[in-house]
């Protein structure tokens, strides 16, 4: 019987993931508002990936209880990755390992926030601070004590790698466009 509710809660999570909520939304508000520009769009993107992992974790939670949550950040990653709907392909996931973060421990998932926000605004290499995340939050988990809740997040960080490997090659080789901040007069 645990195995089936495990079941349900792994595919919730993986229906969620591989929800392209992102997508839905700047491409809505694009249209609402037409010059809402690339920032808004971007913002829009990252906070309902936020929402998305969130929501993922919570709801296996709530399915399959909180020692097993840190499954549903991996289910819902997974299906971010790899949707049901095959033209919808997902970022690199940042955002959903940030609010997957933010649901298993608040703390966690706040230092993970910051480390991201802090690499993106002194370095403006969006490919960086995904890394940097990436990297920050087992670790971040791991001195803070959270035990059994952290093997799950390196699979995820070794999977962001392989998913941002080209950009991290740009990146190194110096050809990884920076993120300039142009303020268009309204």
């Amino acid at each position: 019987m645990f195995l089936l509710i495990c079941a349900v809660g792994a595919a919730c999570a993986y229906a969620v993931g591989s929800t392209p909520l992102s997508r839905l939304i700047s491409t809505s508000i694009s249209q609402l508002v037409p010059r809402a520009g690339v920032r808004t769009s971007a913002l829009a993107r990252v906070l309902a990936n936020i929402a998305k992992g969130f929501v993922a974790v919570t709801v296996f939670c709530i399915i399959v209880g909180h020692e097993y949550a840190q499954f549903g950040a991996l289910f819902a990653y997974i299906g971010h990755l790899y949707p049901l709907c095959p033209r919808c392909n997902g970022g690199n996931g940042i955002g959903l390992l940030l609010g997957a973060m933010v649901a298993l421990d608040p703390i966690v998932g706040l230092i993970a926030l910051l480390a991201w926000l802090f690499t993106y605004y002194v370095y403006r290499y969006a490919t960086l601070s995904a890394l940097a995340a990436a990297v920050m939050t087992p670790i971040i988990s791991s001195l803070l004590g959270l035990g059994v809740e952290v093997y799950v997040l390196y699979p995820i960080a070794v999977m962001i790698f392989v998913r941002l490997r080209v950009s991290l090659r740009l990146l190194l080789e110096g050809n990884e466009p920076m993120v300039v901040w142009r303020f268009e007069n309204a």
